[in-house]
């Protein structure tokens, strides 16, 4: 709705009207007048309530109480009080002594409810007796009442409200409905409509004089029309003759474009009109086909940056400003860009045009595409092959009889820039011609050398023949360096003679200490009466010679370990100075019985704690001493070991160990430590060993980020000397190094075993195994401690007895027929009723991922075969200690 119309002007101040009308006498008189009747009802109430009270008050003084019945009626009388009640206290409580009306005493009892009633209360006191008066107005009553007062005022809104709208609809077609039609009637005119019918104004006020105004205006703009009718028809006429000469302009015109268009498009080339900016003004078919844009498309765009790469159409904005001067008259070479083929290669030539005074510029260009990808494929072609050629491994050259290298490798360019050259000239130049002659020759090894060094090749020729008749033929000679691949087979072939030759040491090692055990077995077995000194001799040879078989065994073990780079080094503190001790004694232990003096000296702190793998320290050290004393026959043999703080915060360890020995060669030395090396044979046999020591030595310290110094003299002896660079423990793990029992740095042959202390309980073991002579060993070695045994044939067996006995520790063996060890632990801790607190993995797998594998698994600890009574004594101890 338009705000500024008549309509809008006069409709608005009568709904304004009307509606201040009806706030007024529908919302603020009467919330007015419900509250003043409101107030002056509640002001009746609350007088009656204290006339009531008063009369109360004055019957019970007098005690007349007939005067209380009499409130009744007067109550009935005054047509403002809905009910009433009296209420007198009693002791902390209300209760109603009188209601009116009697019918409503049960809904008073709690008082008159204010949600109903309008109320008011009156309080009365005499000597004996205090309450109050409640008296209440219904408020439907009221609503009533206010209501019949109300309704003058909706009756008198509705006489205002018929009032204003018949008012306004005189003012509608007084005056608002002629203004309305005078607006059409201006604006059919104002639109050419000159027949529009006006209505004939009636009176004489200011509406039928602008009714004659637009009447007026009516007929003028009739006249007018007219007038201009007759001008335009003289116009066109005048118009028609100049518009016939020039369409014969016009059609000589477009024949000469015709002619022009059709030599421009007959063009082989594409050729492009543009202006002093630039801009393309003309573009023949063959452009269209080159380029693939319509005419539309290209017409007043930019030339260079529509057809061209950047980089080349930079060529024709020098300083930002198209210039073709510098490029004109003379054939160039572009890159351009179709819409339809992609980047294509261009000739183009640019000549200087002026049509009209106007300076353009003609632009010729041909398509040489496919001309410079041919070229490019036979450069790209000679390039592949030349790189294909200098890749190769081998040397390679092409020659011809009338020039002698037609093409060469890269390979071979560097064996003749270094000289290299065959010793016998005169066998090259046989080979050359028997390949001619022959098409082929070879393959055959030639050595080739320069002043510095002498090389192995295999070589070949072959003749290449054109498929063109009487073409040349070219001569294809290819060299492959065999010089690596010869040192290699014969290090492969040393090798294999080193391997055979600790094949046939390993097998003499072995069966050495098999062939003591078998003999004292027999020698045993063999004994027609009891003589325990000849049985401990036999017994005890059995024992060494077991050791050292299994000694061997851990040997080739760690050596396979170190092969396979699976060697795992721990890292646990340690007392480094009782640790020196006990290897110092160990290795006196090798020099007992014999013509060699061995020394031990330690030089740094005897209270450090360090960081890392003791055992492999000890390992190292007495392989090390153990060599020595292999090959030192008489003198000495001594260790130092030096310990020094570092400026890191770590410290530094210095093993030195020198003996008088036999001493190496230098050829023994460039090959100590590698796998099945063992010197010459006349050694293995006169020393024995498997030549692995050092090896594995050599490895242990790699995986400690260090590695062995050797210095020897042939008959004078040997120095053999490492560093280890070790962390200092914490205080913390200085406590929990001193609560270790101190036997587990002792080897397990030296431990001493645990004898049966009948003063302490016995502890009660489960061993299960399924190999009879196992558990004939374990009840012999379990006979030497406090330990009650029982021992079963299978994992089921174990079961049922764990289900029927209580056992302090339960040992099984792993790889057991129907159900393993690993199934045995599993079922054992899923039943809740079976008291198994240690359950103990017995396996003849000694590797340590295994043993990470039987732990992570839920074994409570593992131990390994073979075991000895010395090994097991440091197994239990914990277990009988904490009975």
């Amino acid at each position: 709705m338009n705000r500024h119309s008549i309509v809008t002007r006069i409709f608005f101040p009568f709904a304004l009207t009307t509606l201040m009308f009806a706030i007024v006498l529908l919302g603020v008189v009467p919330d007015r007048q419900a509250k003043i009747l409101a107030a002056n009802t509640e002001n009746e109430l609350f007088s009656i309530a204290k006339t009531i009270a008063l009369s109360v008050n004055i019957a019970l003084k007098e005690e007349n109480l007939e005067a209380l019945a009499e409130f009744n009626s007067f109550l009935k009388n005054d047509a403002h009080i809905s009910v009433a009640g009296i209420f007198v206290d009693q002791g902390g409580s209300v209760e109603l002594l009188a209601a009116f009306p009697s019918e409503v005493e049960s809904a008073l009892i709690a008082g008159v409810d204010p949600i109903k009633f309008l109320v008011a209360r009156a309080p009365f006191k005499t000597k004996d007796l205090s309450g109050y008066i409640e008296v209440g107005f219904s408020r439907e009553q009221f609503a009533s009442r206010l209501q019949a007062i109300n309704l003058t005022l909706y009756i008198a809104f509705i006489a205002i409200l018929i009032l204003q709208i018949t008012v306004y609809r005189i003012v509608q077609l007084g005056v608002i409905k002629p203004i309305l039609a005078s607006i059409k009637s201006a604006d059919a005119l104002g639109a050419g409509h000159l027949e529009t019918i006006i209505s004939r104004p009636s009176g004489k006020g200011e509406i039928a004089q602008l009714l004659g105004a637009l009447i007026q205006l009516q007929n003028n703009l009739r006249d007018r029309k007219a007038a201009n009718e007759e001008l335009t028809r003289s116009l066109e006429h005048k118009v028609l003759e100049r518009t016939e000469e020039l369409s014969r302009a016009l059609q000589a015109l477009e024949s000469a474009q015709k002619t022009t268009n059709a030599v421009i498009d007959s063009s082989f080339d594409a050729i492009v009109l543009l202006d002093k900016q630039g801009h393309i003004q003309e573009w023949n078919s063959r452009a269209i086909e080159m380029f693939g844009l319509s005419r539309n498309e290209a017409i007043n765009a930019s030339m260079a940056r529509l057809l061209l790469t950047e980089q080349h159409a930079k060529r024709f904005y020098l300083k930002g400003v198209f210039e073709a001067a510098s490029l004109s008259d003379e054939l160039i070479e572009l890159t351009g860009h179709s819409k339809t083929k992609g980047k294509i290669d261009l000739q183009a030539f640019i000549t200087a045009l002026k049509i009209d005074h106007t300076e353009q510029w003609a632009v010729f260009l041909r398509d040489i595409t496919i001309n410079k990808s041919i070229a490019d494929a036979i450069d790209n072609q000679r390039i592949v092959g030349s790189s294909v050629l200098d890749g190769l491994p081998i040397s390679v050259s092409l020659e011809s009889r009338i020039q002698d290298h037609v093409l060469q490798n890269k390979a071979y360019r560097t064996l003749e820039g270094q000289g290299f050259s065959e010793v016998d000239a005169n066998r090259d130049t046989e080979r050359r011609e028997s390949a001619w002659k022959e098409g082929t020759s070879g393959p055959w090894d030639l050595v080739l050398s320069n002043d510095e060094e002498t090389r192995t090749f295999i070589g070949a020729m072959r003749i290449i023949e054109p498929d063109i008749p009487a073409q040349e033929r070219y001569l294809l000679r290819y060299l492959v360096d065999v010089t690596e691949l010869k040192e290699q087979e014969n290090e492969l072939r040393e090798s294999l003679a080193s391997k055979d030759s600790f094949v046939s040491a390993i097998t003499h090692e072995l069966r050495t200490p098999l062939h003591s055990i078998v003999a004292c077995l027999d020698l045993i077995s063999a004994m027609q009466g009891p003589n325990d000194i000849d049985a401990r001799q036999y017994v005890s040879v059995a024992k060494s010679s077991s050791e050292a078989l299994l000694s061997l065994i851990n040997e080739l073990l760690d050596f396979q370990k170190t092969v396979e780079r699976n060697l795992h080094l721990a890292s646990d503190p340690f007392p480094f100075f009782p640790l020196f001790q006990q290897s110092s004694d160990m290795c006196h232990i090798l020099f007992e019985g014999t013509e060699i003096a061995f020394k031990a000296e330690f030089k740094g702190n005897e209270q450090l704690m360090l960081v890392g793998d003791a055992r492999r320290i000890t390992q190292v050290v007495t392989n090390i001493v153990g060599n020595a004393r292999k090959f030192t026959k008489q003198g000495e043999v001594s260790m130092t070991v030096d310990c020094q703080p570092h400026s890191s915060g770590d410290f530094v360890l210095l093993f030195k160990i020198t003996d008088s020995g036999i001493g190496m060669d230098e050829n023994t030395l460039a090959r100590l430590g590698e796998s099945f090396f063992q010197g010459t044979t006349g050694f293995s046999r006169e020393f024995g060993g498997t030549g692995l020591g050092l090896s594995i030595v050599k490895q242990i310290l790699f995986a400690m980020n260090s590695e062995l110094v050797v210095e020897s003299t042939l008959g004078v002896g040997s120095s053999l000397s490492f560093e280890l660079r070790l962390p200092e423990a914490c205080s913390a793990e200085f406590e929990k190094t001193e609560a270790i029992d101190p036997i587990i740095l002792l080897p397990p042959s030296l431990s001493p075993p645990q004898l049966v202390d009948r003063r302490r309980p016995l502890m009660k073991v489960l061993y299960v195994e399924d190999a009879d002579t196992n558990r004939l060993v374990m009840k012999a070695m379990m006979a030497k401690f406090a330990v009650e045994l029982t021992m079963a044939e299978s994992a089921m067996e174990g079961l049922k007895l764990a289900r029927e006995n209580r056992f302090d520790l339960i040992i099984t063996d792993i790889q057991m027929p129907f159900h393993t060890g690993i199934e045995l632990r599993q079922w054992l801790a899923d039943d809740d009723d079976i008291h198994a607190p240690n359950i103990i993995a017995f396996t003849a797998n000694a590797e340590t991922t295994k043993i990470k594998e039987y732990i992570n698994i839920g074994f409570n600890d593992v131990i390994t075969k073979p075991l000895t009574l010395a090994k097991f004594s440091s197994f239990l101890k914990p277990y009988l200690d904490a009975l």
